[in-house]
C-alpha cells in the first residue's frame, strides 16, 4: 500500500505532458487574440467613428446652448482648430460669453498606417455657433457670418459621411454617403 505522502504528492503535481498541452492551448488562443487586439483600425471604421463623435459633439454643443440659455445669452460654439480653412484636424466646444474652451478637444483621427481621415465643409466656416434657441450661425476665420445649411464631410478609406446642420433649427443629422 502506497504511503499517504506519496499520494498527496501525485495529486498536487502535474506531468510534463499536461503542462505542454496547456501551453499549446494557450499559444493557439494567443495567436488568435493578439492580432485582433493590435491591428490598426480600418480607415472606414475610423471615418465612421470620427463622424459619429463629431455629430455627438455638435449635438452636445447645441444642448449646452439651450440648457444654459438663461445665464449665457451668447450660446456655445463648436470651433475648428485645424491647420487650414477647409481641412479640420481638431475642434473644441467654446462658451461664447466667456470665450472659455471646454477641456475636451475632439480630434479628427487617422489610425497609424491607415489612409487619412479628412473633415471638410461646403461652407468655409470654423465656428458653428448655437444660440439659446438652438439655431446655428456659421462664422469664417475672419468672423464674417456665412449663410446656408452647412455640411461637414468626413471621409476615409472610401467611406464618406455627411453631417448636415439645419441653419434655422440647428438640427444635426449624420448620413452615410458611401462606404462600408
Amino acid at each position: 500500500m502506497p504511503n499517504s505522502a506519496h499520494i498527496r504528492g501525485r495529486r498536487a503535481g502535474r506531468t510534463l505532458a499536461e503542462l505542454m498541452v496547456v501551453l499549446a492551448t494557450m499559444s493557439v488562443f494567443a495567436s488568435i487574440a493578439i492580432p485582433c487586439l493590435y491591428s490598426p483600425m480600418a480607415p472606414q471604421e475610423a471615418a465612421q467613428a470620427t463622424a459619429e463623435r463629431l455629430t455627438r459633439h455638435l449635438r452636445f454643443t447645441r444642448t449646452l446652448a439651450v440648457l444654459h440659455g438663461s445665464d449665457n445669452p451668447d450660446g456655445y460654439a463648436l470651433v475648428f482648430l485645424g491647420p487650414s480653412v477647409d481641412r479640420y484636424s481638431k475642434y473644441g466646444i467654446q462658451n461664447r460669453s466667456s470665450g472659455y474652451l471646454l477641456p475636451s478637444v475632439g480630434v479628427v483621427s487617422t489610425p497609424p498606417g491607415a489612409t487619412a481621415v479628412t473633415c471638410t465643409s461646403n461652407i468655409k466656416g470654423v465656428e458653428f455657433c448655437f444660440s439659446p434657441r438652438g439655431d446655428v450661425e456659421i462664422f469664417d476665420t475672419v468672423g464674417s457670418k456665412k449663410s446656408g445649411d452647412p455640411v461637414l464631410e468626413v471621409s476615409g478609406g472610401g467611406a464618406v459621411y455627411n453631417i448636415h446642420i439645419a441653419e434655422g433649427t440647428g438640427h444635426v443629422q449624420l448620413a452615410e454617403v458611401s462606404g462600408s
